[in-house]
């Protein structure tokens, strides 16, 4: 292996002709931009990230860069927006599943989709769930709506309550399930996200069923990991 292949980046396309379409070899240049922002920043903070630690990791020129994006925020958020969408697509479908079932168990499958894509995405997850904070105004409003995006999953419950809950509960269940995760990512291991699973799932359902069925659903959340 030569100098120049083993000096590569991941991904990075091999230099000079290769016949590759410009399609291709611009949406392999814009995500490894994008990989390379979320890692940057988990390794560097985003006040201390600059564009050259961005471009380096990328393995692409600034002109390249500004070709993208307008600048660093521009492509942190559009790597924002990335990771929520992809998140936000694979609890969705987990939720919603093959068709119309019990709120409950459509929680406990959605919870675990949701989890599992921060496990397999840890930095992004670190990075957006926490690092997002102190990355400027416009990362703290994506931030807050992405957390209400959310919501919904949880409003579904309101059918499956016998009684009257608040109209902003989901927006207070979603901060607590959102503090337990960032701890885990902050003080623990992505690899044991999924263990959070079961209290979330009680957190979830809590409010809409009560403490004795939304333990019932905890139990059920924990022999299904």
């Amino acid at each position: 292996m030569t100098s120049s292949q083993s000096s590569r980046r991941p991904g990075q396309l091999p230099p000079g002709r290769h016949g590759l379409p410009r399609e291709f070899i611009e949406q392999s240049q814009r995500q490894r931009t994008l990989d390379a922002v979320i890692d940057a920043v988990a390794e560097l903070g985003y006040e201390n990230t600059r564009l050259a630690d961005i471009i380096a990791r990328a393995g692409v020129s600034r002109k390249t860069f500004y070709e993208y994006f307008k600048d660093m925020e521009d492509c942190f958020l559009a790597a924002y927006d990335m990771h929520v969408a992809a998140l936000s697509e694979q609890t969705a479908q987990a939720f919603l599943g093959e068709g119309p079932r019990p709120w409950p168990d459509q929680v406990r499958d959605g919870v675990r989709a949701f989890l599992g894509y921060l496990s397999e995405h840890p930095t992004a997850a670190r990075v957006c769930m926490v690092d997002a904070l102190g990355a400027g105004r416009a990362a703290r409003t994506k931030r807050d709506n992405a957390m209400r995006s959310f919501t919904f999953f949880i409003d579904a419950g309101r059918g499956s309550a016998g009684h009257e809950v608040p109209g902003r509960t989901a927006v207070a269940v979603l901060g607590a399930a959102n503090e337990l995760i960032a701890m885990e990512l902050l003080y623990g291991s992505p690899g044991n996200l999924d263990a959070l699973a079961p209290d979330i799932v009680y957190l979830i359902t809590l409010p809409f069923l009560g403490p004795r069925e939304a333990f019932g659903e905890r139990e059920k959340a924990l022999a299904e990991r």
